[in-house]
C-alpha cells in the first residue's frame, strides 16, 4: 500500500504518454453512441487508418485531435495533471491499482513457492528448505509459470484500472466494467490484452527472481 503511493503517479503519466496524448484522445467520451444510421456508420470505419481505443470506444486514429509534440513529454503530462487536479490527481486509480497488485502478488508468490516445493520434492527428492538451491532452469520455470498465472488472474482489473486512469471523464470502475461487459461480453472484456500482459510480466519476473535466488546467501 505504501509503495503504491509512489508508483501510481508514475503509472498515470506512463499510461497517458503511451496513449500518445497530453489532452487528446481521452477528452473524447468513454463510449460512442451506437447507431445504424448512415451518418453514424462512418465513425471509426476508415479502412486505411489504424484503429485506436479510447476506453472501450474505437475511433479512427486520423480523426482524433492531436496535441502539440511538446504536450507528449512526461513532464508536460505531469504538469497538466497537477494543473487540473493538484497532487490528488496523481493518485487517481490508487485503490484500483491495489486491487490489481494485491491479487497479483498473492497469486504469484503462492504459486512460485508451491512450484519450487514440488520441484524439490519430486525432482530432487528432498523437501524444500531455506538452504535448498534449485537449478537455474528450475527458477526460470517456476517464475515463468507463476508470472503467467498471476498476470492472467489480475488482467481483468488491470484493464479496468488503465481505462479509469487515462480517462478524463472520471468513470467509476463499476461503470467501466458494465460497459465492457455490455459491449464486448464478459469473457472478451476480461481477457483482452492478456497475451501482451503475460509477455510483459514473464520476462520481468523471470529475470528478477532468478537473479534474486542465485545471489541469495
Amino acid at each position: 500500500m505504501l509503495s503504491g503511493l509512489f508508483w501510481t503517479p508514475l503509472e498515470m503519466v506512463k499510461n497517458r504518454q503511451q496513449m500518445g496524448h497530453g489532452k487528446t484522445y481521452i477528452d473524447a467520451p468513454l463510449t460512442a453512441p451506437r447507431s445504424r444510421h448512415p451518418s453514424m456508420s462512418s465513425i471509426g470505419s476508415s479502412t486505411t487508418a489504424p484503429l485506436i481505443e479510447t476506453g472501450v470506444q474505437r475511433q479512427s486514429y486520423s480523426s482524433l485531435p492531436r496535441a502539440a509534440s511538446g504536450d507528449l513529454s512526461a513532464l508536460a503530462i505531469a504538469r497538466r495533471i497537477y494543473q487540473q487536479r493538484g497532487i490528488v490527481g496523481f493518485q487517481k486509480g490508487y485503490w484500483l491499482s491495489l486491487s490489481v497488485f494485491v491479487p497479483y502478488s498473492i497469486a504469484y508468490f503462492l504459486s512460485y513457492e508451491q512450484l519450487k516445493s514440488l520441484y524439490s520434492t519430486h525432482v530432487l527428492e528432498r523437501p524444500l528448505s531455506s538452504d535448498t538451491k534449485l537449478p537455474f532452469s528450475a527458477y526460470l520455470m517456476c517464475a515463468g509459470v507463476s508470472g503467467s498465472l498471476a498476470a492472467s488472474i489480475s488482467n481483468p482489473l488491470d484493464r479496468v484500472r488503465t481505462i479509469v486512469q487515462v480517462s478524463n471523464k472520471r468513470p467509476s470502475a463499476w461503470t467501466v466494467i458494465r460497459q465492457l461487459a455490455r459491449e464486448e461480453g464478459w469473457w472478451k472484456g476480461a481477457t483482452r490484452g492478456l497475451v501482451p500482459r503475460v509477455v510483459w510480466v514473464v520476462p520481468s519476473v523471470v529475470i528478477s527472481m532468478t537473479v534474486y535466488e542465485m545471489l541469495k546467501v
